[in-house]
């Protein structure tokens, strides 16, 4: 609980130094977890149905067992160790909470990169990810790292970036292709952020600065991240034959029973149906049927949920289609981190639509739907300030 507690002030902190901008709206993701948490919990002591599951168990047994770290989750092994082993868990009640607090951290993120306090109404809108939030699994602090190492790289001052770099580490530790997948996007950023100005002879002395920055450290860490980046690499080389190959077959049996809807050969056109079947399930329809079945391994709470999730997902959707015309203007208008989170996000579509056919937990679709969201978002504020601005005219 020490550690929860460390992390409840760190959020306090940040709480305190912007509460005049964002008011009490940063605290409903604490109310929102905390009942849904309460909801769960009920279900379990009158069902019987397990407290942990799947995931959860997992870095809870390698914690126990005092298994050796892999590095492509190290900073959720540790934390599991440090509660577990070092700290005051409460029967493992402080890995559900653990990720409370980082919710509400990523939140304040988001909201100095989009300055909307809206995003603080997604756990209102999209209430998996509150439920999420009492979990014991990286998700969380994945978007958290994500968020923030695209804020620290693109802050004013040169110095951040390395934050920034410490930032892209703590993700790399959690899950290595999103921290590489948004090291390149940010490369590529910074790389026409400064080219284009040196063509122009503008470029700034605080712009060079932080290129200079970048360059030393990654040069200075080279020799000491490089073996693990060739095993890692070589792992996701042999991870893409294997599924584009001799494991394809398998991969359609398990995830869509070989279904010739979904696995009709072409996979141009197997990719197409994946993508599809990624964004828009599940249906709410199926949710609430099984529900009255009884529920999923995690519960008929979690599915209840997941039905309320889909309809916010599906609003949102509707909202974006009747108003396409405004999403490209509204990207373009983005600060570069905000472009940065969503292109990074962005990505967990092809890849999960590619290896595992858009068959896969609802918290694997939390990136586009919290795309989908900061999308939202900022066309609603655009048609806001574009009828102001009429009203003025």
């Amino acid at each position: 609980m020490l550690l929860f507690f460390i992390l409840i002030l760190i959020f306090l902190y940040f709480y305190n130094m912007y509460y005049k901008h964002i008011g009490f709206s940063a605290l409903l993701i604490f109310f929102i977890s905390t009942v849904c948490l309460s909801l769960f919990s009920f279900e379990c002591i009158y069902r019987e149905i397990d407290y942990f599951l799947s995931d959860e168990l997992y870095y809870i047994n390698f914690a126990l067992d005092k298994v050796p770290y892999h590095v492509d989750r190290f900073l959720w092994f540790f934390i599991n160790d440090l509660i577990l082993n070092h700290d005051i868990s409460l029967n493992n009640f402080a890995l559900k909470i653990i990720n409370i607090p980082i919710a509400a951290c990523l939140l304040i993120v988001l909201w100095l990169i989009f300055r909307d306090k809206r995003v603080f109404w997604i756990p209102i809108i999209l209430p998996y990810f509150a439920l999420i939030a009492t979990k014991n699994i990286r998700d969380i602090p994945i978007f958290l790292f994500t968020a923030l190492t695209s804020f620290l790289f693109h802050h004013p001052k040169p110095i951040y970036v390395v934050f920034g770099l410490i930032s892209l580490t703590m993700l790399f530790l959690l899950r290595p292709f999103a921290a590489g997948v948004l090291f390149i996007i940010l490369l590529i950023q910074i790389s026409f952020f400064t080219i284009k100005p040196i063509y122009r002879f503008k470029i700034s002395k605080k712009h060079l600065i932080k290129v200079f920055l970048i360059f030393i450290i990654c040069l200075s860490i080279l020799p000491i991240t490089l073996p693990s980046f060739k095993t890692l690499t070589a792992r996701y080389y042999d991870w893409y034959i294997y599924t584009t190959g001799e494991g394809r077959s398998m991969m359609e049996r398990n995830r869509v029973q070989s279904d010739p809807l979904y696995a009709s050969g072409s996979k141009t056109r197997d990719f197409l149906v994946a993508g599809i079947r990624y964004a828009v399930t599940p249906i709410p329809t199926s949710l609430i049927k099984r529900a009255l079945e009884g529920g999923s391994s995690w519960g008929i709470v979690d599915d209840l949920i997941r039905v309320i999730n889909q309809i916010g997902y599906y609003l949102m959707i509707l909202f974006l289609i009747i108003n396409a015309q405004y999403i490209h203007t509204v990207f373009l208008k983005l600060a570069p981190s905000g472009k940065a989170i969503i292109m990074s996000l962005l990505t967990y579509w092809p890849i999960y639509s590619w290896h595992l056919y858009g068959v896969t937990h609802q918290r694997l679709k939390l990136p586009l739907q919290i795309v989908v969201f900061l999308i939202a978002m900022g066309v609603l504020e655009y048609k806001k300030n574009y009828r102001m601005s009429f009203m003025k005219s």
